[in-house]
């Protein structure tokens, strides 16, 4: 999308005149945006001339916004009633209230003009529901917004900045910040407002100013969910970090300077050792995730050795069976073991259910166990035969599977394609990987749910829906590497949801830091929309009496034996 946008005082015939001759020359723009003192000296004049215009004399080059920053009660001659709402001047000329978000096709643009006395941070349900805009228009600097290398000459604006437009600007995360500073122009070093996307701040001048600074800027908007890793890395070295990661001080003032070198040094310090400590976190955390693989394989073998003896005891389980359950039983003593090291100073890992040597885990959902990887009835299942396939290593997600273990989830995923095509069902795999804190995960569930054939189209349809309505980036990759490559940046993996529609799609929805609550029933939506059963969206909702999942795990081994690679 082409957008222009511009600072004007007034003046609109000559104005909108300008605009025409750019667009004969470079071509027609989608979207004009215009912001800051709408009203010249010669008010009178300026009324006229917008008079003209919504009386159809008059028309505007393309389709315009205007965000004027003063009192608008003039403009309640034109049947404009709350300042708060937009107002149609024409059909292709509107006044942007005080507030709000704007939808246009794949982009959304805010406008936010509250001054400090207006806010009512309780009761402003402004940021409900809004994940990331692609334009955000204010009149007001976001306090802070030049700290980290900003020219020297910028400090002498003395313009104070706003705590509620830095607030509305955090969390909404603009692509592009546009505000006005009268007789200057400032475009600042984009700064990262997240480990995935940057965002530009620039301050316009007005239209005729004296300085002949610049009042207009053109831009061509991709939309977000077609940003490639290309494009989010086109800024390099440009970037600085989010300037609002200050503490708020400094009485409200853009004024930097007074943090002085010696603070300057400190936070540099004090950025690199937290920079140190997390890629010492991550290594300690590969490290011991490499030895408790190691482990596990050297116990696993000493372990069968006893599982021999162990048959002859309960000669009337089925041999599947048995071999199940001794080797959760396996998984269980080793734990025990490790926590009665001598000296007793191993740190307690948080309790997961997924762990097969975890208290919590629930042996009865268990289905099939092989050497790397094992399926599971889902609790709280959306559908009677919603299965998870889950690495027995505490794994965060499909990427850091080895070798081996991905043999293990080809071999589940062919046998639970062939069983359900039996039936006349399609399958579609699902994987959620979000960070709760620093370095700390949920262990790999890989979901497996069973779709009718007519219905499958409509799981791809829900999937971009849902990343639609949140914001999220959607990409289709082609197989696992390709996977890699669209959710890694700089050598850390972006939080995000995966859906393999039936082998045919495979549908990845990218989250940022704040996103990752919109990823947490995101699988669940998603299918029970595609089914329409909106009921079993809550799995607690879902979840049946122990009985009734022993029974249903019990059914379904005895139609799957067929098909279960731990059998063959």
């Amino acid at each position: 999308m082409k957008i222009l946008v511009a600072s004007t005082h007034g003046k609109l015939d000559k104005f909108f005149g300008l605009v025409k001759k750019i667009q004969e020359k470079k071509g027609s723009f989608d979207l004009l945006i215009i912001l800051g003192n709408f009203f010249s000296t010669d008010e009178t004049q300026t009324v006229d001339e917008l008079k003209k215009y919504r009386s159809g004399q008059k028309s505007v080059p393309t389709k315009t916004y205007l965000f004027p920053d003063e009192e608008l009660s003039v403009f309640k001659d034109f049947g404009w009633k709350d300042p708060k709402t937009n107002f149609q001047i024409n059909p292709n000329f509107m006044l942007l209230g005080r507030k709000g978000i704007i939808q246009l096709s794949e982009f959304t643009i805010g406008h936010y003009s509250l001054k400090e006395e207006e806010v009512d941070r309780r009761n402003d349900g402004f940021l409900e529901n809004i994940q990331m805009v692609d334009l955000m228009l204010t009149h007001s600097w976001p306090q802070g917004v030049i700290n980290y290398r900003v020219p020297q000459h910028v400090y002498s604006l003395s313009m104070k900045g706003s705590v509620s437009v830095q607030d509305v600007v955090s969390a909404l995360e603009p692509r592009y910040l546009f505000s006005i500073s009268k007789e200057n122009f400032f475009e600042r070093r984009p700064y990262s407002s997240s480990p995935n996307y940057v965002t530009r701040f620039l301050s316009l001048a007005e239209f005729g100013n004296k300085k002949k600074q610049k009042f207009l800027y053109a831009l061509n908007l991709k939309p977000l969910n077609k940003l490639t890793n290309e494009d989010l890395d086109t800024y390099g070295k440009m970037v600085t970090s989010c300037p609002f990661e200050r503490k708020r001080s400094l009485n409200n003032e853009f004024q930097i300077a007074e943090f002085g070198k010696q603070q300057k040094q400190q936070l540099k310090r004090k950025n690199l050792n937290q920079k140190q400590n997390f890629i010492f976190r991550d290594k300690i955390a590969n490290l011991n995730d490499q030895q408790t693989e190691t482990q596990n394989k050297k116990e696993n073998e000493k372990e069968k050795e006893k599982e021999k003896e162990k048959e002859k005891e309960k000669e009337k389980e089925k041999e599947g069976s048995h071999k199940t359950q001794s080797k959760i039983i396996s998984f269980q003593t080793d734990k025990m073991k490790n926590q009665n090291v001598v000296g007793g100073n191993e740190k307690k890992k948080p309790s997961c259910w997924s762990c097969l040597s975890s208290n919590d885990f629930n042996p009865h959902l268990l289905i099939s166990l092989l050497d790397n990887m094992y399926l599971s009835l889902s609790k709280g299942g959306i559908v009677p035969h919603h299965f998870q396939m889950i690495p027995i290593s505490h794994t965060p997600n499909l990427l850091s599977l080895n070798e081996q273990e991905i043999k293990d989830f080809e071999k589940y995923q062919i046998a639970l394609k062939s069983f359900f095509q039996s039936k006349s069902q399609k399958v579609v795999l699902f994987e959620r990987f979000v960070y709760f804190k620093i370095n700390e995960f949920c262990h790999l569930q890989i979901e497996t749910i069973p779709i009718p054939a007519e219905k499958i189209e409509s799981v791809a349809t829900e999937f971009r829906k849902e990343a639609k309505k949140n914001r999220l980036r959607v990409v289709q990759v082609s197989n696992i590497n390709h996977l890699r490559e669209t959710v890694s940046y700089n050598g850390r993996v972006s939080q995000h949801v995966w859906a393999q529609i039936d082998s045919d799609q495979w549908l990845v929805a990218i989250a940022k830091n704040h996103q990752r609550y919109s990823l947490m029933k995101f699988i669940r939506i998603v299918i029970t929309n595609a089914l329409q059963i909106p009921e079993r969206i809550d799995w607690k909702a879902c979840i049946q009496s122990e009985e009734e999942e022993t029974k249903t795990v019990t059914l379904f081994k005895e139609e799957f034996k067929k098909f279960d690679p731990s059998l063959l």
